[in-house]
């Protein structure tokens, strides 16, 4: 502990045992003076709600179906406002659920003029 609160390491080792469910005494020690540092639990509760957004998208791109995705000249299409407003809706819906799909749409918008 660093001045008397947590490091980010101590609150990752903390994270990291509660998602192995492998609690030993040192996290035991840790969890003790979250309850006891108000400053100490907010952090770790920051930290938690970024792991489990990470952990949520990781999830939602491993179920979107890849063989569905647009192809690049859609996503250059969409960057460069050439398209139906309904087609774009969905695409951009698309991205949103699609890791890969959100990179080429990226992509294609840093290519435009």
């Amino acid at each position: 502990m660093d001045n008397g609160h947590l490091s980010e390491a101590e609150i990752e080792r903390i994270l990291s045992s509660e998602a192995s469910h492998s609690e030993g005494e040192k996290e035991k020690d840790l969890l003790a003076h979250c309850r006891g540092c108000p400053e100490c639990a907010e952090l770790l509760n920051d930290y938690g709600d970024i792991h489990r957004e990470i952990e949520s998208l990781k999830e939602l791109s491993s179920h979107v179906d890849q063989t569905q995705c647009p192809s690049a000249e859609l996503w250059i299409k969409l960057a460069a406002g050439v398209m139906d407003k309904k087609q774009a809706m969905q695409l951009v819906k698309h991205a949103c659920e699609c890791r890969s799909c959100a990179q080429q749409l990226t992509r294609a918008q840093r290519r435009r003029p």
